[in-house]
């Protein structure tokens, strides 16, 4: 359920490439994290990021995806993740999407649940763009 007027992403074409904005979850106190033109502008402490020209990750502290983001084909991209539209908290994986009020008290119980395979090694420092 969206609110009215709320949009989880904003997906466009710039000079041919497929580009998604959206703002991702983050734990604690740490506002969402926000991608625009497939650049992120903050992370929490301890959190890291890889890409490369076909996809992008986000991972925790403890290296558990958050966000990922990959191309398929150079029309098709492939979203998952905990996607935040304030009151509300997506998780979308595969085909399935969960929707979960913010303030909900199985939030925390869903973030554990909540497992994505890797698409990227890391520490992004060391691994840049490599494919796990």
């Amino acid at each position: 359920m969206l609110i009215e007027g709320q949009i989880p992403f904003t997906v466009y074409i710039e000079k041919g490439r497929l580009f998604c904005d959206v703002k991702v979850f983050s734990l604690g106190s740490h506002d969402p994290i926000t991608i625009k033109h497939n650049v992120i502008e903050s992370l929490p402490s301890g959190w890291d990021y890889n890409s490369n020209d076909r996809g992008l990750e986000i991972v925790n502290d403890a290296k558990q995806p958050m966000f990922q983001m990959y191309y398929e084909t150079p029309t098709i991209i492939r979203v998952e993740g905990i996607i935040v539209v304030p009151p509300m908290v997506f998780f979308a994986q595969g085909e399935s999407l969960v929707t979960i009020a913010f303030a909900s008290p199985v939030l925390p119980e869903a973030i554990a649940s909540f497992k994505l395979d890797r698409i990227f090694k890391y520490p992004s420092a060391m691994f840049q763009g490599v494919p796990n």
